[in-house]
């Protein structure tokens, strides 16, 4: 009979190494995303030369201002072509 590929502590090894790997996997799947911190945004936030809110993006533009509060913005294409106006 031929010896066996594997002794008894070495398959209990194996199978350690297997289990705690899977554990380990699973335990860094289940984690939460960090949630951003959510802090009021006053003026005073705003301004301060020290703690000043940093507002990443572009202006936009192409807007056309119907009166004081209502503004109509082009809808285009692909090629930068109006479509429509929103």
């Amino acid at each position: 009979m031929p010896p066996p590929l594997l002794t008894y502590a070495a398959m209990k090894r194996v199978s350690m190494v297997v289990s705690l790997t899977f554990l380990f996997a699973f335990s860094l799947a289940a984690q939460q995303p960090a949630k951003p911190t959510l802090r009021e945004l006053t003026l005073e936030a705003i301004f301060d030369p020290k703690d000043k809110v940093a507002f990443a993006g572009a202006p936009q533009s192409g807007f056309v201002w119907i009166d004081d509060k209502t503004f109509a913005w082009p809808r285009t294409n692909e090629k930068g072509d109006v479509q429509e106006w929103l």
